[in-house]
């Protein structure tokens, strides 16, 4: 398991769909220390909002300018993640 491992209770992680959005999360996602790091610096900044990385604040610039679109391309994510929880 990588550094980057993903844990959702509840949920087999040797579902095929469960594999297949597993290994796409852990290609996009940043690891723990670089995490850490980016916080730590937040707070020494005195920085109210922290950005963990690049898609975090685009993803955060988006559901502010287009709320209704975000708000319906989450709720398709959350489907396809309960779908492929179904899986196992």
């Amino acid at each position: 398991m990588s550094d980057k491992a993903l844990h959702i209770v509840g949920v087999d992680r040797s579902s095929p769909g469960i594999e297949k959005l597993i290994a796409r999360f852990e290609k996009r996602a940043v690891g723990p220390e670089r995490v850490a790091d980016r916080i730590l610096e937040g707070v020494e900044k005195g920085r109210y909002m922290v950005f963990t990385s690049a898609d975090i604040r685009i993803a955060y610039w988006f559901q502010r300018k287009f709320a209704l679109p975000y708000e319906i391309a989450m709720r398709k994510l959350n489907d396809r993640l309960t779908a492929a929880a179904g899986d196992g």
